[in-house]
């Protein structure tokens, strides 16, 4: 349907912010992946083909900041790249790196889980509000406004962050900027965190949802959480009140196995307000609040040295699968950039290498079903140039649909294609 695909996406007017994008995924809609949602059509390939962007992929050196880097390759398959170096940070590193935070679990109070965030901006002044979309995070600063204070949004920052970081109160609401924001200090001492950053687009709610593949997304949910969590507090000595809303948000930060995956300094803050949150009446969360902001005697006296102690004890371990996954995300890198170039051969050679990689662990089945799937595919348009290829795929095809058992996206249709459905 490539021809057909192409034809459709010509349609779209070249003053239309679509047409560029069209215009960039175009020589490779063969590689390409197409997932169909009630509101939205979403082309794209699995891994962005940056080999193909001449100034990235010629440069003789590339450096990627980030203070959330994981272990399970998502830095190469974010960026496209088959190996990125790791610098680790020296032993005599600052600890902690970053300010204290005080994390409010909304849904976990006894009182009004829509007035208590109202009540802590009302102490604050001011709020950042992080939501998946623009529509949820236009309707969480309006829930969190305790007396039609402004409410500010991208377009009043999309220069600079100064008409917010300068006004003495609003709320800037903001869709799926869990990074890139610095609001240190007085320039804001709340963010609202609303909903688990799980599903950005529709390839991320395949793979959570029809995939069952929460493994291959965990690295990246939990960056967002962390990095979301950090916007206002950019340094050691810096302190900020994180206030979470959902249910799905508080279930994955009171998960033991998640929060070990997190740094110990997080681990302890998370552990305390789940603690101070539970079953905790407004007034007496509002009164916690404003101890915390006055960080006078009474703080350091009575919280600290909790959070002194659950640090202590705490221990950060690698995330179920990150092993698998580091492995394979070269391969998996090389399979999508050869696949973009029609080498449909080399490209069903890395997929299998992926797939031995991700072989082995449990964690990681539906991942590997979905690579292998892949394979399959990659063979059967390879059949043009190899004899074998029809035979091999339909081998990876059932391999795919045995290593998918249990979900509900790959239905087989004779051995010769497949159904994929979202």
């Amino acid at each position: 349907m490539v021809e057909k695909l192409d034809s459709a996406l010509q349609t779209i007017p070249n003053t239309s912010e679509q047409f560029f994008r069209r215009h960039m995924v175009r020589g490779g809609l063969a590689s390409c992946l197409v997932y169909i949602g009630w509101q939205q059509v979403l082309v794209r390939p699995f891994i962005p083909p940056t080999s193909e962007n001449e100034p990235f992929a010629r440069a003789k050196q590339r450096l990627y900041l980030s203070a959330t880097l994981g272990k399970g390759g998502e830095l190469e398959r974010a960026f496209g790249r088959p190996a990125i170096t790791r610098l680790p940070l020296p032993d005599d590193a600052q600890n902690p790196r970053s300010g204290r935070r005080f994390f409010v679990f909304n849904d976990l109070a006894s009182g009004d889980p829509a007035s208590l965030p109202r009540r802590i901006v009302d102490v604050t002044g001011k709020a950042l509000v992080l939501a998946p979309s623009h529509a949820a995070a236009q309707a969480v600063a309006s829930d969190c406004n305790p007396d039609n204070r402004p409410i500010l949004t991208k377009d009043d920052v999309a220069t600079s962050l100064s008409p917010f970081a300068k006004a003495e109160t609003g709320i800037l609401a903001l869709a799926g900027r869990y990074d890139g924001l610095d609001l240190p200090d007085e320039a804001c001492r709340l963010v609202v965190l609303d909903s688990l950053p799980d599903a950005a687009h529709l390839q991320e709610r395949f793979l959570a949802g029809r995939l069952r593949a929460t493994t291959a997304l965990e690295e990246r949910v939990r960056t967002r959480v962390v990095q979301g969590a950090g916007r206002c507090t950019r340094g050691p000595s810096d302190y900020a009140v994180v206030v979470l809303r959902g249910s799905e948000l508080s279930r994955y930060l009171s998960n033991t196995q998640r929060r070990g995956t997190l740094d110990p300094d997080l681990q302890a803050e998370i552990q305390f307000g789940l603690t101070n949150s539970r079953g905790t009446a407004d007034d007496d969360l509002v009164d916690a609040v404003q101890v915390f902001l006055e960080q006078g005697e009474t703080w350091r006296r009575e919280a600290e040295p909790l959070l002194v102690d659950a640090r202590r004890q705490a221990q950060r371990r690698d995330p179920e699968g990150a092993g698998r996954l580091a492995s394979s995300a070269q391969h998996e890198v090389e399979a999508c950039h050869a696949a973009w170039r029609n080498d449909y051969q080399s490209a069903r050679r890395s997929a299998q290498e992926a797939v031995r990689s991700l072989s082995g662990e449990d964690a990681v089945r539906t991942y590997r079903g979905l690579w292998t799937y892949f394979a399959a595919v990659w063979s059967f348009a390879a059949a043009t140039n190899d004899p074998s290829a029809t035979t091999t795929a339909t081998g990876l095809l059932r391999q795919a649909i045995e290593a998918s058992r249990g979900t509900t996206w790959l239905k087989e249709e004779g051995y010769s294609a497949s159904v994929v459905t979202i």
